[in-house]
């Protein structure tokens, strides 16, 4: 969430099914493994061919990793992307899988409130952030935060941990304490 300290943060839970992005990721992947496979057939020079080979490689690897491991795809596709402007010198190419990097970053980022003196804060592009003022009330109950606002606005959102009765007791009089002080 940066680099201010928080009294409070709360891991939301992701609202967003990632099956679609995994999909486009994964045919992505396999059309720079394809793209790269091309060049090496019409490789003018050996040295071109064990060049080629080496990166389909690569781009195998960090793409089973992705799957396998990590479940997000950004890395394997920056490397696609690098891999796949070296092969055939073209822009456009690095910059569909770099946008597309980026993308399935963003998509699957961590959403997290953070909560400290000053008011609420979203980790989301741009940060929404609210100052206590603005604020009617804030209650975590059931791993479900609810924040109300004064202009009629109100935020309610799953959380993604089991938090006990002490923690949400605890927490609600924390935001209590800073909307009375307002």
């Amino acid at each position: 969430m940066g680099l201010r300290t928080y009294d409070y943060i709360v891991t939301l839970k992701p609202t967003t099914n990632y099956k679609i992005f995994d999909w486009i990721s994964n045919l992505l992947m396999l059309l720079s493994v394809g793209l790269v496979a091309y060049a090496a057939y019409y490789a003018k020079t050996q040295k071109e061919l064990i060049i080629e080979l080496v990166c389909i490689v690569a781009i195998l690897i960090t793409w089973f990793y992705s799957f396998k491991v990590v479940g997000k795809y950004s890395r394997s596709l920056l490397w696609a992307a690098i891999v796949l402007g070296a092969v055939y010198m073209n822009i456009w190419l690095l910059l569909v899988y770099g946008i597309a990097a980026y993308l399935e970053r963003q998509v699957k980022f961590q959403q997290e409130i953070g909560f400290d003196e000053t008011g609420i804060t979203f980790n989301s592009f741009p940060a929404k952030k609210y100052q206590w003022h603005e604020v009617s009330n804030v209650i975590l109950k059931d791993d479900i935060i609810t924040i109300d606002l004064y202009n009629n606005k109100i935020i309610q959102r799953e959380i993604d941990s089991d938090t006990d009765e002490d923690m949400q007791k605890e927490f609600n009089e924390y935001c209590r304490s800073h909307l009375l002080s307002v």
